[in-house]
């Protein structure tokens, strides 16, 4: 796996971009800590940003998470 940190506009997220190099096309995945957002700005953000990805929430060690799979 190869991680790379993609920037953000908004200060109040933590992303971590995952990549498969043996992939034949290189998507990921990302999962970006929401426990402190609020929904409307975590509507718009999936909205504009991850409009192709197939997106879901997961809760691990008190901390809310949205997971993006298939980024480009």
């Amino acid at each position: 796996m190869n991680y790379k940190s993609v920037p953000l506009a908004s200060s109040d997220m933590d992303i971590l971009h995952t990549t498969s190099p043996t992939a034949a096309a290189t998507t990921g995945n990302r999962r970006i800590d929401v426990t402190e957002m609020d929904a409307a700005t975590l509507a718009e953000y999936v909205d504009d940003e991850l409009a192709d990805a197939t997106v879901r929430l997961e809760r691990r060690a008190n901390r809310t998470y949205l997971v993006a799979d298939g980024v480009n």
